[in-house]
């Protein structure tokens, strides 16, 4: 695969990763796709002529190059979906399987055995304590302990892992030049000394935002064995990367806590709607061995990622994803909607913060 081809492609305006892998899918390679006429281009569903003009217009250089001069600088890998080393289970995922990923550090750890522990970000001493020993018991397992370096529980799980010996994964939501939260700085670095790695699919520059993190927690999903949630508030992110691995089929754990925790109510609705109930580390190891868990979300489950809002608003959010925008000719198209009630409808949406506009009228979840 063309690293610089790629990469120009990819920095096309308003090409997201769905719209990437078609285009290389059906094309062969970056370069086939940027010297491919415009007729050729449009017959790929979802390229419109805007979109296929795009395409033929010349991409900044500099950015490129940039982009080039930082993998170098950094020692990153760039691992595509289409080389023999991308990890086969981030690409079974359904949720759009990241077409790119950057990795900073050991890159072999991208195909190891995994378990992601998730969590809150204000943790309390139960829970810090429920980690290390779960992790403490893992020692000598082989499993990679993935989560995303937030703060909470994230950090509790990497700092436990390089205290026993376990490699450790940081899934990021911006650019792996970049170790955020600030607060985390010196554990990243220890996990980079301790050969473990960062990965992420957004380029390097690419800052935090809130609707990154949605899109970083399927990468978390997609590289485990399963997922432990470790203390969860309500419609927490956690609870978005165990639902997802609930999804792909991969099992789903969660630690009880007390009834009078509210940092624990999102693990005891996943417990009730078929998670495993986890005390300890053997527990773990016999799930993931046996594969116990349900292998699918409950309607109980998949509501509680859906925003309270009224029925045009959710037909709405049904068709948009995290990813890739939607343009509100084909929101209005699909729902037989006007395209002024579906501005109107947008409007309150991100109004809510639920979903965000993108240049030229498209529209996704944040």
């Amino acid at each position: 695969m063309n690293l610089e081809a790629l990469l120009q492609l990819a920095n096309v305006e308003d090409i997201g990763t769905r719209l990437l892998t078609r285009l290389i899918n059906h094309f062969g390679s970056p370069e086939e796709v940027l010297a491919a006429p415009v007729a050729a281009l449009e017959r790929v569903d979802g390229i419109s002529a805007r979109r296929a003009a795009a395409i033929h217009r010349e991409v900044n250089s500099q950015v490129v190059e940039q982009q080039l001069n930082a993998i170098a600088r950094y020692g990153v890998k760039v691992v595509t979906l289409w080389d023999d080393d991308y990890p086969s289970r981030l690409r079974e995922v359904d949720y759009d399987p990241p077409p790119i990923l950057y990795v900073r550090g050991k890159a072999e750890l991208l195909k190891t055995d995994a378990l992601s522990i998730v969590g809150t970000r204000s943790f309390t001493p139960y829970g810090e304590t429920v980690v290390k020993e779960i992790v403490d018991g893992l020692a000598g397992s082989g499993l990679t302990i993935v989560s995303g370096l937030a703060s909470g529980i994230d950090g509790l799980a990497h700092s436990a892992a390089l205290a026993c010996g376990l490699p450790t994964l940081a899934v990021f939501g911006c650019g792996v030049e970049r170790i955020y939260p600030p607060s985390n700085a010196e554990l990243g670095r220890k996990i980079l000394e301790s050969d473990g790695a960062f990965v992420s699919e957004f380029p390097f520059g690419t800052e935090p935002s809130r609707g990154n993190f949605p899109r970083r927690n399927r990468i978390i999903a997609g590289l485990s064995l399963g997922t432990l949630v470790v203390e969860a508030g309500e419609k927490s992110g956690a609870l978005i990367t165990a639902l997802i691995a609930a999804d792909i089929g991969r099992e789903v754990m969660a630690i009880p806590g007390s009834v009078h925790n509210l940092k624990s109510r999102d693990c005891h609705t996943l417990i009730r709607n078929g998670a495993a109930l986890i005390e300890n580390a053997e527990q773990v190891l016999n799930i993931l061995k046996s594969g116990t868990t349900s292998r699918t979300p409950s309607p109980e489950q998949a509501e509680l990622l859906e925003p309270e809002m009224p029925e045009d608003e959710k037909r709405i959010w049904h068709l948009l994803t995290y990813g890739d925008g939607l343009h509100v000719d084909s929101i209005a198209d699909s729902l037989h909607f006007s395209v002024a009630e579906v501005l109107g409808n947008l409007l309150m949406m991100e109004l809510k913060g639920i979903v965000r506009q993108l240049p030229g009228k498209y529209f996704v979840r944040i």
